[in-house]
């Protein structure tokens, strides 16, 4: 399955695109509802899953998965949520939760 991996900086970034990528007036019309979807639900704001996984079917091909993430969620609680170096760290893990984002090669 080819994949696209969105990464969103900070958490209170992510809301207002997961609004967009779910409102039926503002997403595009090929852009089914998210199946999966999470919000967190601590005070801090943070959670390990992605935040939306979509599924866009192709016509005679595999389909396409879209995982929204934000590279907060992934940081270490205590460092400061604007650090480079930390985000530097772990942007890595943002793909190895699931597969390896697809990065197309031209032939």
């Amino acid at each position: 399955m080819k994949k696209i991996l969105v990464i969103i900086n900070k958490n209170w970034e992510t809301e207002p695109v997961l609004n967009a990528l779910t409102n039926p007036k503002l997403r595009p019309a090929a852009l089914p509802f998210p199946e999966v979807i999470n919000t967190p639900c601590d005070g801090d704001n943070r959670m390990s899953q992605p935040r939306a996984v979509f599924s866009l079917p192709r016509e005679g091909e595999e389909p396409l998965q879209v995982v929204v993430r934000c590279i907060e969620d992934l940081m270490a609680t205590g460092v400061n949520t604007s650090s480079s170096l930390e985000k530097y760290k772990v942007l890595p893990t943002s793909s190895s939760a699931s597969a390896p984002p697809t990065i197309p090669t031209r032939q």
